[in-house]
């Protein structure tokens, strides 16, 4: 994501050169504009603040995903170990199901974290596009694209640049999924398996 911080970075320096004195006697999207004149400069500035919340949130999710999957992977062993003390476990209780569940609900909490993770990442580049058009003057502020859809979050303009920006991204978001989710899903199973035999092994006196 180190373009999205590059151009974040500069898009932020244009917004200081254009608009220094507009944020002294504003600061933020005042919502009594909203649907009256159509302030640019408060939207250009609303749209870098939501970009920047959008990016932490970006991080701490991947970050969630990632210490989920370190925590895991000692939590397992330390599991399995636990379980090979137990004379007469093995023999008594299906070995396997506390570790399958225990991985199962793990990997639903990295699932989550990675989906959201991606979702923020699209938004961050179509938050990105939509305020380079600002800044161009590409988008021109009505009544039709400043409003938010019924279960929208943001107006009708950021939407379609996040759409714009999922679409133009596919190709490198469909890569980084494979590559951080496989990653973490692998690993995972690589541990749950292991966990299993050094349980199985030692309760079975091997």
């Amino acid at each position: 994501m180190w373009q999205n911080v590059l151009i974040g970075g500069l898009l932020a320096a244009a917004m200081v050169m254009r608009s220094r004195a507009r944020r002294r006697e504003e600061g933020t999207l005042d919502e009594s504009t909203v649907g009256k004149d159509y302030d640019v400069n408060s939207y250009f500035e609303w749209v870098l603040h939501e970009r920047e919340c959008q990016g932490t949130y970006h991080n701490h999710k991947e970050t969630m995903a990632w210490v989920a999957t370190a925590l895991y992977i000692p939590g397992v062993m330390a599991l399995g170990y636990y379980a090979s003390r137990i004379d007469g476990w093995f023999q008594s209780f299906p070995l396997w199901v506390p570790f399958i569940v225990l991985a199962v609900l793990v990997s639903l909490f990295v699932e989550i974290q990675f989906r959201n993770r991606w979702k923020a990442a699209e938004t961050v580049a179509g938050l990105i596009r939509v305020a380079g058009q600002l800044l161009t003057g590409e988008i021109s502020l009505n009544d039709s694209n400043v409003r938010t859809k019924p279960n929208k979050r943001w107006p009708k303009f950021i939407e379609d640049g996040i759409e714009a920006a999922a679409k133009s991204e596919a190709n490198r978001l469909c890569f980084d999924k494979m590559a951080t989710m496989g990653v973490s899903f692998l690993a995972i199973v690589l541990a749950t398996l292991f966990a299993c035999l050094v349980a199985s092994g030692q309760s079975c006196g091997c």
